[in-house]
């Protein structure tokens, strides 16, 4: 089962108060249908059974008498069944036709359940974070983007086969969104799958960030063997400073060591700032002498 079937199916099992909840979330799902306005007549399609009974109870609470109303089962490839919805209802248009006026966030609210309900979809977490609705036209769209950003989300939209599609793509803003439309199983779900991906991604980058450090560590570790082999070989060693030959030899003797720990086992201790320093002294002494031998 998909996590947007999981979400739908919770969604579907919240009470629903009073008709007018029925009616705000219905206008929700009216903005992904195709209605058909100067005939009055409305059709809706889905393969969720969930949503389909979800759908018809709304439309009853509604319009509980003088709907004018069918509903159709078909198989689809022995697997999937379509249940769609043909009704027609003059009273019922104009409901759908113009918006509630919102006055308080459970209106909100039922409005976002319903359009989720209608064409909204949500990917696996575990895979990326993507949350969208089909919305029919621009206007649609921008109802539906100022619905979100009423409870401080920040939705996106882009244009799909003359559809807008309003988005989200914030693990965070999903979260939030499962639980303004009352999802809130299937936010805790959510939000254990978050958590456990921002963990491995942290223990990823610090291992990823220990083994640049330490690549970084043993290729300069393995330059500065090679310019001291090359002071070595051109006999220029006994010519070092007393300070510079006891940082060669440490070198030497300690090839794994960072610069913090080769200040350690100098005498006196000194900084990695002051081994750098030395090091690169080293390093420049054995870059004239590799010139001379060339």
């Amino acid at each position: 089962m998909s996590f947007s079937i999981k979400v739908k199916k919770e969604l579907c099992r919240l009470a629903v108060p009073h008709h007018s909840h029925a009616r705000t979330e219905l206008f929700g799902f009216a903005q992904t249908l195709d209605l058909a306005w100067e005939k009055g007549d409305f059709a809706f399609v889905t393969e969720n059974a969930a949503t389909a009974r979800r759908f018809y109870s709304l439309l009853k609470m509604v319009e509980p008498e003088g709907l004018d109303l069918e509903v159709e089962r078909q198989v689809y490839k022995k697997r999937h069944s379509i249940y769609q919805f043909d009704f027609h209802s003059e009273n019922l248009r104009d409901q759908l036709i113009h918006p509630p006026a919102y006055e308080r966030s459970g209106e909100y609210r039922d409005f976002l359940r319903g359009a989720f309900l209608g064409a909204g979809s949500i990917n696996d977490p575990e895979k990326t974070y993507h949350l969208e609705i089909v919305t029919l036209n621009h206007a649609q769209g921008k109802r539906l983007e100022i619905a979100m950003e009423h409870f401080n989300l920040k939705p996106k939209h882009i244009i799909r086969k003359d559809h807008t599609v309003v988005y989200l793509k914030e693990g965070e803003q999903i979260s939030d969104f499962l639980t303004i439309v009352g999802a809130t199983v299937a936010m805790m779900a959510f939000e254990n799958i978050r958590v456990v991906k921002e963990m491995r991604n942290n223990v990823n980058r610090l291992v990823n960030c220990e083994t640049a450090n330490l690549s970084k560590t043993i290729n300069a570790s393995v330059d500065q063997q090679r310019a001291i082999q090359i002071i070595e070989r051109n006999h220029a060693w006994e010519d070092l400073p007393a300070n510079l030959k006891e940082l060669a030899e440490i070198r030497m003797a300690y090839p794994d060591a960072s610069l913090r720990e080769l200040g350690e086992l100098l005498q006196p201790h000194i900084g990695k700032s002051g081994v750098n320093h030395r090091l690169k002294k080293l390093m420049q002494i054995a870059d004239e002498l590799h010139d001379k031998e060339e």
